[in-house]
């Protein structure tokens, strides 16, 4: 869709940024004004991009086209930034919760790693500690795990937080379970975790 974009970020994540975050009436598109188009080629005079950038991939500034994308780049960045001086649990948090905001913008990789590193960190704290229903709340890790092919790490995980409990509440986790069993072949498995 946006052939220039992993240029873009490529190049945005070269050296140091400052980042901000904009707040009051209309703020994503009074940003969006003074930035300028994205390519900087059609940016008005007096703009950042049109002042500043040096062509679509060699972009000066970015910023959220909408008020959706901009909280998910906050709590990103949020996120990124407490890992640095986090611990415990809260460490497991912040890095659960990155993950789940890069599944929200559909870098299932990342967010894939990202899962990883957040499930080594669970591991590691004291078992009355661990919050068991995590995944009763939040499906995130179901999407970066099947649509990077880690059908077999679905299963497993869904598996994991099914036997949490003794009721078949978590419908969520028996339809990663049975989507995942699909793409491997276990159509009879499958089949029951959908009924």
């Amino acid at each position: 869709e946006r052939p220039f974009y992993n240029d873009l970020v490529e190049f945005m994540t070269s050296g140091p940024i400052v980042l901000q975050v904009l707040e009051g009436e209309n703020a994503v598109a009074k940003n969006r004004e003074v930035m300028g188009a994205t390519n900087p080629a059609n940016a008005e005079p007096g703009t950042i991009r049109k002042e500043f950038a040096e062509n679509i991939e060699r972009n000066s500034v970015h910023g959220s086209d909408s008020a959706e994308n901009a909280a998910i780049e906050i709590a990103t960045a949020t996120a990124r930034s407490e890992m640095e001086t986090l611990q415990g649990m809260d460490l497991f948090l912040a890095t659960f919760n990155l993950g789940v905001n890069q599944t929200l913008i559909y870098d299932y990789l990342a967010a894939a790693e990202t899962f990883d590193r957040a499930f080594e960190l669970y591991a590691l704290l004291p078992a009355e500690q661990r919050p068991f229903r995590v995944m009763w709340y939040n499906s995130g890790p179901y999407f970066a795990y099947y649509y990077t092919n880690r059908y077999q790490d679905v299963i497993d995980l869904a598996t994991t937080t099914i036997d949490s409990t003794d009721k078949p509440y978590l419908e969520e986790s028996w339809y990663w379970r049975g989507m995942a069993r699909l793409q491997l072949g276990y159509t009879t498995a499958a089949v029951d975790d959908f009924y």
